[in-house]
């Protein structure tokens, strides 16, 4: 247990720090401050990021040996991506990097990060429930009683494929826009007013204040949706206005994990 408060600390933090700094050099490049500055340069936090995670995976919690190179597949897939995409950025004509190649290491993290959550899900329902032999000599199986955070658990699980779906929907559609015909920002943005439109379902089937609680992901990450969305029709100019949900985002990742770091570990 030590060993991995040891490495959240080694290496967790200083990756949200580098997260937000790349979302600091994002938004002055969107914003015409960094104008002078390449992709690469914008993206070198964000590979850091990436190098910091393979690096604690590599040093590796407690984990069997299929999920450790599942979770090292993935990282380095989305390290892969995050390595071409400013390339490509940088290099828009570039025949020798077409749009499709550069969402392949994406769509191969997404897919093992719903196959890795989904053999994890599987492994703790087969382990959640009991057996006692009845008096008879029958057996039965009983659920042992729920965590006290549970109800994070269960929007969790819920939101966890909805976001990969959303995300995985929308860079098939900007591929096409991208390779084969232009689509409007209304029809690229279908999968996005989805998931909004289940979160705010969610939201309001959920009278418990400790759901209504779990649900403040699910919010953040509905909100960068929609003003994004007014940015890229031009309706909201200011693109540091559609940074804020993302910056609250990190602020409450790293928040997050320092209370599972004090109350849970």
């Amino acid at each position: 247990m030590r060993r991995s408060n040891g490495l959240i600390c080694l290496f967790g933090f200083p990756s949200v720090a580098c997260l937000i700094i790349f979302a600091v050099f994002f938004t002055l490049k969107l914003s015409n401050k960094l104008v002078s500055w390449s992709w690469v340069k914008i993206f070198s936090p964000l590979w850091i990021t990436m190098f910091l995670v393979v690096a604690m995976v590599g040093l590796g919690f407690k984990m069997g040996l299929k999920n450790f190179l599942w979770s090292a597949l993935s990282s380095t897939s989305l390290l892969v991506f995050v390595i071409m995409l400013p390339r490509k950025l940088d290099s828009p004509d570039d025949p020798r990097l077409n749009w499709p190649y550069v969402f392949i290491p994406l769509w191969v993290f997404l897919a093992l990060l719903e196959l890795l959550r989904k053999d994890k899900r599987e492994m703790k329902l087969s382990r959640s429930y009991q057996y006692y032999t009845n008096a008879d000599g029958t057996t039965k199986e009983t659920e042992p009683s729920r965590p006290k955070f549970r109800y994070v658990e269960n929007v969790y699980k819920v939101y966890y494929t909805n976001t990969i779906t959303t995300i995985l929907a929308y860079t098939i559609l900007e591929c096409i826009s991208l390779t084969v015909k232009p689509l409007s920002w209304g029809i690229k943005f279908i999968p996005f007013f989805y998931y909004m439109a289940i979160t705010v379902f969610g939201l309001l089937t959920m009278s418990n204040g400790n759901t209504i609680w779990a649900l403040l992901a699910p919010l953040i990450l509905s909100c960068f949706y929609l003003v994004l969305y007014f940015f890229l029709i031009d309706k909201l100019r200011v693109f540091a206005v559609v940074m804020i949900p993302a910056y609250l985002g990190l602020l409450a990742i790293g928040l997050g994990g320092l209370f599972l770091l004090i109350y849970i570990n």
